[in-house]
């Protein structure tokens, strides 16, 4: 374990993307709840009285019941990332920085991997953000940004960097400080 600290922050806008996983018991106890409010489950998620109308102990959000598919910042033009060294800003870049389809010759270590929920069946909640999307820490001895690498996800035609790892460990995410600027329950049936 490392003696200093080795800090990566994600600002601008973000997406997250959860996919519903629970039990057929609770699955019916849910769509009879959203028949009361008169909404049909995948919007009655996004309700906040909704968990309170299920009465589970177990589930006050999606947050109980939701597995992440995708989550991270997009490439916008709002988009800035930070990393920090022994409490200095080291580096101050963007995600066009790290696609190497921007670049002539990569400039950072970055890895791409394509997401599709086409296939995958169920009920999703997907949020829009905007703020510090994530701060990523990890305590290092010696640092060197050739060691750093920026995992991106291409998912439905956007570029969102999901996390950082550094020597093939990965960043814990520490905090995140975002509001949600938009939000939406879908069903893929």
């Amino acid at each position: 374990m490392g003696v200093n600290k080795l800090k990566v922050d994600f600002f601008g806008e973000g997406i997250s993307i959860k996919k519903g996983v629970f039990s057929e018991e609770l699955l019916e106890k849910m769509q009879l709840t959203a028949q009361k409010l008169k909404q049909p489950l995948e919007l009655a998620l996004i309700d906040p009285y909704f968990y309170d109308l299920l009465k589970d102990k177990n589930v006050k959000s999606i947050e109980d019941i939701g597995e992440t598919m995708v989550n991270g910042l997009i490439n916008t033009h709002k988009n800035r990332i930070e990393i920090w060294y022994k409490g200095q800003k080291t580096q101050k870049l963007t995600i066009n920085s790290l696609n190497d389809n921007y670049l002539l010759f990569p400039l950072f270590q970055s890895k791409t991997e394509s997401i599709s929920l086409q296939n995958n069946l169920g009920f999703y909640i997907k949020h829009l953000e905007i703020g510090l999307i994530a701060r990523y820490e990890l305590m290092v001895d010696n640092f060197s940004i050739d060691h750093l690498k920026f995992h991106l996800i291409n998912y439905d035609g956007k570029i969102i960097l999901n996390k950082v790892s550094y020597k093939n460990v990965d960043l814990t995410l520490k905090k995140k400080d975002a509001l949600i600027t938009y939000q939406n329950g879908f069903r893929i049936i």
